[in-house]
């Protein structure tokens, strides 16, 4: 069985994967034209984001901060910030840095968020 740690590891791995499927082909914010399709890509693209920011806030407080020192090559403050920008800036939002962030940032996430898995499983 899960615990609470476990369902939101697994929550962000699964997120990084659809983004990963979602944005498959895309190089930069350009490639998304302004069709109704690409118009929910985007928004499906912030959305994705915005799930990963909120189970990165809630494993910050479920840890205390502690595991985000445990692996400090992500910038886990950035990802806390893009999802309150996300929420709360909405129509403000820099369509570039949600392009870039979900090409450049969220494999690197997702390969940390794998080894955080590993390292779980091993303390069994």
């Amino acid at each position: 069985m899960y615990n609470r740690l476990e369902i939101l590891i697994d929550s962000i791995d699964k997120e990084c994967t659809f983004l990963a499927e979602i944005t498959q082909g895309l190089t930069t914010e350009s490639d998304l034209g302004k069709t109704t399709e690409d118009i929910k890509t985007f928004r499906a693209i912030c959305f994705g984001e915005q799930n990963i920011g909120e189970a990165v806030v809630q494993l910050g407080h479920l840890t205390q901060d502690r595991l985000f020192e445990r692996y400090p090559a992500i910038n886990w403050k950035a990802i806390k910030g893009m999802k309150n920008h996300i929420v709360h800036e909405y129509l403000n939002i820099d369509e570039a840095a949600i392009i870039s962030t979900a090409i450049e940032d969220i494999p690197k996430l997702q390969a940390t968020i794998l080894e955080i898995k590993k390292d779980i499983e091993n303390q069994k």
